[in-house]
């Protein structure tokens, strides 16, 4: 692995501004600031839902859950997948993928809590998606996971 578990690290890292419309304490992913986030974009996914509902009561509206964005395994390398694939699994070993996709099983638990409390269908790509995540080994439905480097 390239680097420590990213699990523990508090986000936003220092120096990088935060993307989301209510300030988040700064807190470790996994345990802090990943379930304070999912709190906040339930709470704004909540008055969407309604928001929708009411304004189109005789829609049907459906809601997409997040598919994830690893693989749960360690994944054979090259050449039965690209290199491009070793390169991001070693990034991020089996445990962080792991903690990364609870995260986004809570993030779809709680936007369908919100969908059925507004009276929309929530619908979850996990089933079908599962082995077909990037660098997946039922090949992949998405291309890949790409970092974003750091610039100055």
């Amino acid at each position: 692995m390239v680097s420590g578990n990213c699990l523990g690290t508090t986000f936003p890292p220092p120096g990088t501004s935060e993307a989301t419309a209510k300030h988040i304490p700064p807190g470790k992913l996994l345990t802090q600031w990943g379930p304070a986030t999912i709190k906040e974009i339930g709470d704004e996914d909540a008055t969407v839902f309604h928001t929708v509902r009411q304004d189109f009561p005789n829609a049907r509206i459906v809601v997409i859950g997040y598919p994830y964005l690893f693989p749960s395994l360690s994944t054979p390398g090259f050449p039965f997948f690209p290199p491009e694939c070793a390169s991001i699994l070693n990034r991020l070993g089996v445990q962080e993928r792991a903690g990364i996709r609870t995260l986004q099983d809570e993030l779809n638990d709680r936007t369908y809590e919100e969908a059925v409390a507004a009276g929309v269908e929530f619908v979850s790509p996990v089933a079908i998606w599962d082995g077909h995540e990037p660098c997946g080994s039922s090949g992949q439905y998405t291309n890949s996971v790409k970092a974003v480097p750091e610039f100055p």
